[in-house]
């Protein structure tokens, strides 16, 4: 497992709240909608961590809409779901590709993609610290 370094791909400002620490990791901060609720959410910036906590709780199967906390632009992609086949969120890596994840609440379907122009998996494994899964 590694945290990630995020970003918006529309404005391209910083995602990342160090304040709100989750995993032991800075946060990936998103303003987040369901029906009529707007909040925020923090999320683990670990990858395959699902750790979260936000200002209003969304059902279980629901979809909520995710948005940048800067420009307030969707941050829906063209990605769907490994797992239901939702269209997923779409954030920006620091360092190049993204990471998708379901905006379903419970469904644990994320893929990271890259640009097959450059060498991004290279530069990933250098830049992103590696980290032992915990031991249940």
């Amino acid at each position: 497992m590694f945290a990630l370094h995020v970003k918006c791909p529309h404005c391209f400002k910083n995602l990342m709240n160090s304040k709100e620490l989750i995993d032991d990791h800075p946060s990936i901060q998103l303003n987040v909608s369901h029906g009529d609720y707007h909040g925020t959410i923090w999320m683990s910036a670990v990858y395959g961590s699902y750790s979260y906590t936000m200002t209003f709780e969304i059902p279980d199967g629901e979809i909520a809409e995710f948005f940048c906390p800067h420009c307030g632009h969707s941050l829906i992609g063209d990605v769907v779901c490994p797992e239901c086949s939702t269209k997923t969120v779409k954030l920006e890596l620091e360092k190049g590709g993204f990471v998708h994840f379901c905006p379903r609440k419970g469904c644990k379907g994320h893929l990271i993609t890259f640009d097959s122009r450059n060498s991004l998996i290279e530069e990933a494994y250098k830049h992103y610290q590696y980290m032992e899964p915990e031991e249940d």
